[in-house]
């Protein structure tokens, strides 16, 4: 397997944002399907990260408490987005500073052909992840398992 410059890509400086907003809203009275629906919108408008987790809500209903991550830029957007696709009545913000690794992508030729990487380093951390959507196209491929085409990667 061959890293070189020629194969690798930077994920763009514009995804960091050193200081971001942050929204939250809780809703007690959407689907599973309608969650996941409004937060493939956020991420396909920009989001940075957004994401849902279980709550008891008033009077111990369960609910969820659903978060948007996006640049403060954006957040007008954001806002409108939140409360178009979902039930809340309300969104929270708040504005926070975000530390990272630097971030970029590799690609290595492989048994299997190229296969992207992502590489991640800072703070004297390296970390290395296969790309899932490569891992995930070999396996539909070949019919092994995600984890057994990783631990052919990582052998090689």
């Amino acid at each position: 397997m061959e890293n070189t410059a020629e194969n690798s890509t930077p994920i763009p400086a514009s995804f960091y944002s050193p200081e971001i907003t942050e929204f939250t809203c809780n809703v007690d009275d959407m689907t599973p399907e309608a969650i996941g629906y409004a937060i493939d919108i956020f991420m396909k408008e920009g989001a940075l990260d957004a994401y849902a987790v279980n709550a008891v809500m008033k009077k111990g209903r369960p609910g969820h408490l659903i978060t948007v991550m996006c640049r403060n830029a954006d957040k007008e957007k954001f806002i409108e987005l939140i409360l178009r696709h979902t039930t809340t009545l309300g969104v929270r913000e708040y504005v926070s500073r975000r530390y990272g690794l630097d971030r970029h992508l590799e690609t290595v030729d492989t048994q299997y052909g190229p296969v992207r990487k992502k590489v991640s380093t800072g703070y004297g951390i390296v970390r290395e992840k296969w790309e899932y959507e490569d891992l995930a196209n070999i396996s539909r491929k070949t019919g092994l398992s995600l984890e057994e085409i990783r631990k052919n990667l990582d052998k090689a």
